[in-house]
């Protein structure tokens, strides 16, 4: 359990298996005394205080034993790369974000090879999701806390392999207007490379063949003509219907999508 008066917790604070250090200063009233390299197999719950507002990268890299809910405080902003890789894969917690989260920033790899169990949806004030930032991260997750995701308004970058995982289902919802090609197609769906805030692959762990498991895709007309047929291939994979937010009638169906 950390002081309810930290506001940051710095990079490979509590890593499993690092070097381990002891401080109780005036500043962080932290102690750190969680023993040798073993200690993956002591922490079994990690309680984080409202008071904090980052976490830094490897700051709980590799706590495998951590069970139960797990959640991030509503005045995290950002969550640093590999924060809590490896995170409960033998304990398989949920993960679990504050009401009213202020959450901006989910860094690389932040929850790769975690073994999540159920996950809350993404809070609305999220712009960030970092390179395979969940891959592989909900092998043994129950599949309703999976289904018919939502990408939240506010997001402007979702990296490449972002939410590795084959156990997705239902719909998927894009919700934000921000994550359209860069610079935008004129006309739509034109040749050219794709540098746009969607990455390739987001829903598919790396080296393995695009899929889609989805059902259907729902997205901002907006989106959908900023990127090439090839382009959406490449970030969702083949499959799916794609349904027009802007008037709510129009249904773009997969033959569309077909190179």
């Amino acid at each position: 359990t950390i002081a309810d008066c930290v506001q940051t917790v710095t990079p490979g604070e509590f890593l499993s298996g690092g070097p381990i250090t002891t401080r109780n200063d005036a500043q962080s009233r932290i102690a750190v005394t969680l023993g040798p390299s073993n200690q993956s197999k002591k922490v079994t719950a990690i309680e984080l205080p409202d008071t904090l507002r980052t976490i830094g990268n490897n700051a709980f890299h590799g706590h495998r034993a951590v069970t139960g809910e797990f959640t991030i405080p509503v005045a995290v902003e950002s969550i640093g790369s590999a924060a809590f890789r490896y995170l409960g894969q033998a304990g398989r917690p949920s993960l679990r974000f504050a009401q009213n989260s202020r959450l901006k920033t989910i860094g690389v790899v932040a929850f790769t090879f975690a073994n999540i169990s159920a996950m809350q949806p993404l809070p609305p004030s999220l712009e960030t999701v970092g390179r395979r930032a969940f891959e592989d991260a909900f092998t043994g997750a129950a599949e309703p806390s999976l289904s018919n995701f939502v990408i939240p308004r506010n997001v402007r970058s979702v990296a490449n392999n972002a939410f590795g995982s084959r156990v997705f289902s239902g719909t998927l919802t894009i919700e934000s207007p921000h994550l359209t090609r860069t610079p935008a197609l004129d006309p739509p769906n034109t040749p050219g490379a794709r540098t746009g805030n969607l990455g390739s692959s987001i829903f598919t762990e790396t080296g393995f063949t695009v899929t889609q498991e989805f059902t259907k895709i729902v997205i901002p007309r907006r989106i959908f003509n900023s990127y090439t047929q090839a382009d959406l291939n490449a970030i969702f994979g083949p499959g799916g219907n794609y349904v027009d937010l802007d008037d709510g009638t129009t249904t773009l169906d997969i033959t569309t999508l077909t190179p």
